[in-house]
C-alpha cells in the first residue's frame, strides 16, 4: 500500500497523499493498481485510475505530487521485490526520483 500511514510500504509525508491512497497488488498473475476512492486521485501514465488496471513495465505513477516508474525484470522468480526503509524515505523526499529493479530501469 501507497500511503501516508505508518503500515504503508511506501511512506510519503505529503498532505495531498491519503493516509491509504492506492494498492499494487497481484491478480491473476499480474500487477494491479487500485486507487482507493482518493480526493487526489492515483494516475497512470497520466490517466487517472478509476478501476483496477493492469500494470506493465515502465508505467509511471503519480501518487500526489509523488511519481515513480514501476520496472521490473520479467525473468526474476519474485516480481514483488521489497523496497527497505531506506528506499521508501528517498521516494518520499524526492517526489521525482525513479526508482526500479532489472534491466528495465537503466
Amino acid at each position: 500500500m501507497i500511503g501516508r500511514e505508518s503500515g504503508c510500504q511506501i511512506r510519503a509525508k505529503s498532505p495531498h497523499v491519503a493516509p491509504q491512497h492506492c494498492t499494487i497488488s497481484e491478480f491473476e498473475g499480474q500487477l494491479v493498481i487500485d486507487d482507493l476512492g482518493t480526493k487526489e486521485g492515483t494516475f497512470l501514465d497520466g490517466q487517472p485510475v478509476v478501476t483496477t488496471t493492469y500494470l506493465g513495465v515502465a508505467n509511471v505513477v503519480q501518487v500526489g505530487p509523488l511519481f515513480f516508474k514501476l520496472c521490473w525484470d520479467e525473468e526474476l522468480a519474485d516480481p514483488f521485490p521489497t523496497i527497505d526503509e531506506s528506499a521508501a524515505e528517498v521516494l518520499a523526499e524526492n517526489p521525482s526520483f525513479t526508482t526500479g529493479i532489472g534491466e528495465y530501469c537503466r
